[in-house]
């Protein structure tokens, strides 16, 4: 097939793809045009009939503005709004050079496979569901395609940066569009950077055709009835014009013959530079990830034809042989600073990694790169020359014996009740988090997870992986001995309603401490009805096959995928080849990735280290307050005995008293923060939050099962309520301690959507206004029955009550201005800046 054609004087010219991008913010012209609602001046209206239009049984009854905002409707699931400005579509314009493309439309089997090839372009791009035109357009001089896509990620934001947000990502889709239409007899275009040019567009063009057209009718205008006698002086005039447009014409052609050459040359040259530098990082990435992730000695000796010397070798190191190469050493664990598996030469210097051993084996780079890239369909071994293959060991094919095996493995891990934690537990997971699992065993210093094959009815154990602490502390991790790969799944024996894939089952358990501990879903049932897969690793031809399998029954039993990878280059590919096999597949799914760290157990690590910061500091406020005599206390003087203060977190003293403020109220109750109450010498209220920590709610916790849930403003309020309540003992009082927060909010809608399954009453009381109508508004959301009292007992009184008493000991107060108390530097903070607005 040929993609050169010749010019006019013989020299040969390319056919080149055509891709086009524009960015829309409205849609009102382009929408006309593609749908013909408007004809151009360069639209054959007598071929319109052959145009297409493949998603237009999609559009058929709006205009193309209709369609983008029902896409965006569908798809957009963030909380904020969107910018008036932001760009709502993207218009792809997709084609090639005239002459070639006259050559594809005439064969019809040609036609067909470009239009496909077309199509399949755009929804691997963009997916499929953002297409809201997709439109063939044979009416104009030309055929070409006008798709127009709405750019929804897969996370549910509208935006276009996302797509085509850089030159980079620009350049790539020309690259990744002209390689798909290289078997049409199309080739790429030369980089907008070396031919310096701009698209011109249909506008721009048509207006320079005007302007040549207004050229020739001032050059004609003279041929005139009136002036038939000075044809020959209007003959000369036009010929000298003519031949003046010839001149330019041909100093034109030979420029841009020369700019073309040139840029041909310059173009080689950076082909050749790209490709030679892509594949440098191709090769330095396939050597790096050899040289961690595949343990070298037990490669070489199940692929390589080496044996270990048991009688040299120690816990430490081991010794290998070879029948060729003699011995060398290869240490048990990998490099600490790398990460990378070595091997050295015994009584003399020298060594290296497993790349260095493939070499010696001959191995080429494609067969490297084929071991690193996963892409080996047949056993390594056979890409090895018959004669250099000495031993390969084989993996345990019967399924019964893999099993029998592999439950032998997890029996074999004692999980003794101990004091000490265990590892899951040093990794930062909960025992609350992974006891209801029975497919792991977990001690004091390894967890031992199932892995599982055959999910086409009922997942079988295949296998295990273990993972444990070296003597440097750092985690590692290692297959079960001569058993096949699977996926190690976590769940219960309740049916499914979510499968979340991860790449570790470590990752798996992070991610649903993480998903309860903010909140996000706080329904025991729900977790219990959630499976959690991990694919161990990359993702091999047997774990693709699984997965495949789980998916089909997702799509059956309409379950939410939620792909849960890492955050690091490895994840977000794997994510995105399980993406498209969940589209091919028609499955309800979802993509998240760590807010914060590489993965999820990091960013659990992250999340931990932060509250336990927040408790420290939190308790430190509190045990660092004063410490006096509870009958010298400003409570007990305005008669609150100290029976009073049983389930609070509080201390008080002669003129302030400090509470703890607690999160996660209903799953793993934790100390946050701290609200200091304090009375001047003047006897008014002045309250502190702890700086630079989070909200929290004060606490007034039953003596018995909780009952009722009241929810008031002011924890000295709800101490005096409680103490004029029969059924107090059953019940939890909540603080808000002042307006809500988003944060707050959040931990309200935990604690009623928890009270609503336990069948708990709940009580406002005391709230103000603003704050009484959030909290309405939330139970009114979570559709769960309240009360508000319509006489309450008039509990502010106890602030009115403090102040007095704080008044009445202004003279003590007086006596003690020289000391300094536990709060005065919130008190001395105001003075100075009240100072300053003085500008003294």
């Amino acid at each position: 097939m040929s993609i050169i054609k010749k010019t006019n004087n013989g020299e040969k010219m390319g056919q080149f793809s055509v891709l086009h991008i524009n960015k829309y913010k409205s849609l009102g012209g382009i929408g006309s045009h593609i749908d013909r609602r408007h004809i151009a001046a360069n639209v054959d209206p007598s071929r319109t009939h052959l145009n297409e239009d493949s998603v237009y049984a999609f559009s058929s009854e709006m205009n193309l503005e209709k369609s983008v905002n029902k896409r965006i409707t569908e798809g957009y699931a963030q909380s904020r709004s969107i910018r008036k400005d932001a760009v709502k579509a993207l218009g792809i314009i997709m084609g090639g050079s005239h002459e070639r493309m006259q050559e594809i439309a005439a064969d019809v089997t040609l036609f067909s496979a470009w239009k496909q090839a077309n199509y399949d372009f755009v929804c691997q791009e963009f997916g499929e569901k953002n297409i809201v035109r997709f439109s063939l357009h044979r009416d104009e001089r030309t055929p070409h395609f006008h798709c127009v896509v709405v750019p929804i990620t897969s996370d549910g934001r509208l935006s276009a940066d996302h797509f085509v947000g850089t030159p980079t990502k620009l350049r790539a889709y020309q690259d990744r569009y002209a390689d798909i239409m290289k078997k049409f007899g199309l080739q790429r275009g030369i980089h907008k950077e070396l031919t310096k040019r701009e698209h011109v567009t249909s506008k721009d063009y048509y207006k320079t055709i005007n302007a040549l057209a207004q050229e020739v009718e001032t050059l004609t205008e003279q041929i005139k009835s009136s002036n038939l006698f000075k044809l020959d002086t209007i003959r000369e005039n036009l010929k000298e014009h003519i031949t003046q447009l010839k001149v330019k014409a041909m100093e034109q052609e030979t420029q841009y013959h020369y700019a073309t050459v040139g840029n041909q040359t310059t173009m080689d040259n950076y082909s050749k530079r790209s490709f030679q530098e892509r594949s440098e990082q191709e090769i330095s990435l396939a050597y790096s990830w050899i040289k961690r992730e595949i343990p070298l000695a037990d490669f070489v000796v199940a692929k390589l034809g080496w044996s270990m010397v048991k009688e040299k070798s120690t816990k430490r190191d081991l010794v290998l042989e070879h029948p060729t190469h003699g011995r060398i050493i290869v240490p048990t664990r990998p490099k600490s600073s790398n990460g990378h598996w070595v091997y050295s030469l015994p009584n003399q210097k020298g060594g290296g990694t497993l790349i260095d051993l493939l070499r010696q084996e001959k191995w080429d780079w494609e067969m490297i790169k084929a071991l690193a890239h996963g892409y080996i369909t047949t056993p390594v071994a056979e890409l090895i020359p018959k004669s250099q293959i000495h031993s390969v060991a084989q993996h345990i094919e019967n399924p019964e014996q893999q099993e029998v095996l592999a439950r032998k493995r997890l029996e074999e891990v004692k999980t003794r009740h101990t004091t000490r934690e265990t590892y899951l537990e040093r990794r930062g997971i909960s025992k609350a988090t992974y006891q209801s699992f029975p497919q792991l065993k977990n001690n004091s210093y390894q967890a031992v997870f199932g892995l599982y094959t055959g999910f086409d009815d009922q997942a079988r154990l295949c296998s295990t992986i273990n993972y444990y602490f070296d003597r440097e502390g750092e985690s590692r991790k290692y297959f079960q001995k001569d058993l096949p790969r699977g996926l190690a799944k976590l769940s219960s024996t309740i049916e499914a309603t979510h499968i979340v894939v991860t790449e570790s089952p470590i990752d798996a358990l992070s991610y649903k401490q993480l998903k309860f501990d903010s909140g996000d879903i706080n329904d025991q049932k729900q977790f219990e009805k959630t499976m959690y897969l991990a694919t161990c690793g990359s993702l091999s031809v047997e774990i693709n096959r699984s997965l495949e399998k789980v998916f089909d029954q997702a799509k059956a039993k309409n379950q939410e995928v939620i792909l849960a990878f890492d955050n690091d280059v490895s994840g977000k590919k794997m994510a995105r080849e399980l993406e498209g096999l969940l589209q091919e597949k028609q499955c309800r799914y979802r993509v998240e990735l760590p807010e914060i760290g590489k993965d999820w157990n990091e960013s659990l690590y992250i999340q931990g280290r932060d509250h336990a910061v927040q408790d420290f500091l939190a308790q430190d406020k509190l045990y660092g307050f004063p410490q006096i005599k509870y009958e010298d206390s400003i409570l007990h003087k305005a008669g609150v005995l100290q029976s009073d203060c049983d389930g609070i977190h509080l201390k008080a003293e002669d003129r302030s008293v400090i509470f703890g403020l607690h999160q996660n109220i209903i799953s793993n109750q934790r100390l946050c923060s701290t609200i200091t109450y304090r009375w001047d010498k003047s006897g008014a209220e002045r309250q502190y939050f702890q700086q630079g920590l989070p909200r929290g709610l004060v606490m007034l916790s039953p003596e018995k099962d909780v009952r009722h849930i009241i929810i008031t403003k002011s924890p000295l309020e709800a101490m005096q309520h409680r103490k004029s309540k029969s059924q107090a003992a059953q019940a939890l009082y909540l603080c808000t301690c002042g307006s809500l927060t988003k944060g707050l909010q959040k931990e309200l809608s935990q604690v009623f959507d928890h009270a609503k399954e336990k069948g708990q009453s709940i009580s406002l009381v005391g709230l103000d206004d603003r704050s009484l109508t959030q909290v309405k508004a939330l139970l009114k959301e979570k559709k769960c029955a309240y009360n508000v009292p319509s006489n309450p007992i008039k509990t502010t009184g106890i602030h009115t009550l403090l102040s007095k008493v704080a008044y009445t000991l202004r003279t003590l107060f007086s006596m003690d201005s020289g000391s300094t108390h536990g709060d005065d530097e919130e008190e001395e903070e105001v003075k100075k800046r009240k100072t300053r607005g003085k500008g003294i």
